[in-house]
């Protein structure tokens, strides 16, 4: 993702999150708009309770600029660290 293009998707997002009338619509295609030909780089799966050192790991990761997201289906203490 080239800065001008995450540019442009931060304005267009923005713009949608300050609608009064179909935020939420408005929002999800901004997102929709820019997840097209994306190329996945990694992906793993855990199971839902944290395991010992993740948020340290988590956090070396994110300290050395790896963008880690983190996606949980049923609570959110499974997702927060």
């Amino acid at each position: 993702l080239q800065p001008s293009e995450y540019a442009a998707f931060s304005q267009r997002y923005e713009a949608a999150k300050r609608q009064v009338h179909d935020r939420d619509a408005q929002m999800r295609n901004a997102v929709e708009e820019l997840e097209c030909n994306l190329e996945l780089l990694g992906l793993t799966g855990v199971e839902d309770r944290l395991q010992d050192q993740v948020s340290s790991t988590l956090e070396t990761l994110r300290n050395a600029g790896v963008r880690v997201w983190m996606l949980t289906g049923d609570k959110v203490e499974t997702a927060t660290c």
